[in-house]
């Protein structure tokens, strides 16, 4: 999660919809004022190397005489305590992605974490069935119940174009490039389309898990 006070924007990260990439490149603007979440070492080391401010602010006040640490996937709702009555002054955004093709990639990231732990792998289907709500769907992220949270949701899938809607509502001076930003992009090795990939059970589960989703941005099989 990004706060921006000098921009006056809330990045609200989502999970497989270039979020790290996009997180690394928004930090470019932030100011010394700004909350900037924590992201994986090797992708700070990214970071890092562009010369873009880390970590920064992320505990804050919480109530009377409490705090908060605030994470990466800190939910929207949060983010609106955290601001209070300047909520409606910032511009929350965040990016989402068919939830078929979602599933798969976060598949292939916990296989990853997995092998660096030296947990026994899973099957794509089981490691459906076993995983919770909140790692399949986005949803509880960015909205509650039946209604989005944030002013505007980009599309994975035409993310260059919604990221210049970005870029243009923030007031950047340039628009936001990922391009050449790569972090987690090379651990999905099944490059096939979902439709050849996932399971009838499979595809009833991610329609269940996922409906709101899929009813709010038109995703279908």
């Amino acid at each position: 999660m990004i706060i921006s006070h000098r921009h006056k924007f809330v990045y609200v990260k989502t999970r497989k919809t270039a979020s790290t990439s996009l997180e690394i490149a928004l930090s470019k603007w932030c100011g010394p004022q700004d909350i900037i979440t924590h992201i994986l070492a090797t992708d700070e080391k990214v970071r890092q190397g562009l010369g873009y401010p880390g970590p920064q602010n992320y505990v804050v006040p919480f109530g009377p005489g409490r705090s908060l640490k605030l994470v990466n996937h800190t939910p929207v709702t949060v983010a609106r305590q955290v601001l209070g009555d300047v909520w409606p002054d910032y511009f929350t955004f965040t990016i989402e992605r068919n939830p078929f093709d979602r599933a798969i990639s976060q598949y292939y990231w916990e296989r990853a974490l997995s092998q660096r732990s030296s947990i026994e792998q899973v099957t794509l289907s089981r490691f459906l069935a076993n995983s919770p709500v909140e790692l399949l769907s986005n949803w509880h992220l960015y909205g509650r119940g039946s209604t989005v949270l944030v002013d505007f949701v980009g599309r994975y899938e035409t993310l260059a174009d919604d990221l210049q809607t970005i870029s243009e509502r923030i007031g950047l001076r340039e628009g936001i490039d990922i391009s050449a930003i790569r972090t987690k992009d090379r651990l999905r090795s099944d490059r096939r389309h979902y439709r050849e990939v996932l399971q009838l059970d499979d595809r009833r589960l991610i329609e269940e898990v996922c409906h709101r989703e899929v009813e709010e941005f038109g995703y279908s099989w």
